[in-house]
């Protein structure tokens, strides 16, 4: 793809009560050797100094909506998003360096794909004498994360957008949906997300991720029926 040519990407953040770790998602953002980058964050309903953060970032889009959950706050963004591509970033984790130059060129070598994700290294945030730590728990884990993604804004039109209802396990349930309709997509070996597991990530909370991912499945379920 020629640097001449490189279309924009909408990155869209769903941010609530981001303080802690909003910057340096941003900063991962924004430090990326890819130009142009749109970036929009979402705060769904923060209290805390989300909004004072990313007012400080000049060049991000900064939109507010009442507490209505991750997937709502997503929706919000597409809605907003002016790119022909799509990528996510959630507020606590961040992106490595080379994240889109990773991605774009399997959409190059395929164009038929509608979408495609990279590896993710999990760090958890472990307690320490002196406040939490990071620790390398994975180098290298392949499951599908919004975050890892790239994505052409028409799958949206195909699949559809995040189902508001599931608080948990929206993206899994997005792409789902994505494979029953047969929509092509790839993966690459490459890291290009860090994710961040803490007490406060959705994915902490094993029992609620459990009660989600059923929830999920039984959507995924009821549509195989009527379909």
């Amino acid at each position: 793809m020629s640097i001449d040519s490189l279309p924009l990407v909408s990155v869209i953040i769903p941010a609530f009560n981001a303080e802690r770790y909003l910057g340096e998602a941003l900063d991962s953002v924004l430090e990326q050797a890819y130009r142009p980058i749109e970036i929009i964050v979402v705060d769904d309903g923060s209290t805390d100094g989300t909004r004072a953060i990313t007012k400080a970032y000049p060049e991000v889009t900064y939109l507010a909506q009442a507490n209505q959950g991750v997937p709502n706050a997503r929706n919000a963004g597409l809605r907003a998003a002016t790119a022909d591509w799509i990528a996510f970033l959630d507020a606590d984790d961040y992106w490595l360096p080379g994240h889109l130059e990773a991605l774009f060129p399997v959409f190059e070598q395929d164009p038929s794909l509608m979408f495609a994700w990279g590896t993710t290294r999990v760090i958890e945030m472990r307690r320490g004498e002196d406040g939490p730590t990071p620790v390398v728990i994975n180098q290298a884990w392949p499951m599908f994360l919004l975050g890892a993604t790239l994505f052409r804004r028409e799958v949206f039109d195909v699949v559809g957008p995040f189902d508001g209802q599931l608080r948990r396990a929206n993206d899994l349930d997005w792409i789902a949906r994505a494979r029953q309709m047969a929509v092509t997509s790839s993966q690459i070996s490459e890291p290009v997300l860090v994710y961040r597991k803490h007490h406060q990530s959705l994915m902490s909370d094993q029992v609620a991720a459990k009660k989600a991912a059923f929830a999920m499945l039984r959507k995924s379920i009821a549509r195989q029926r009527t379909s």
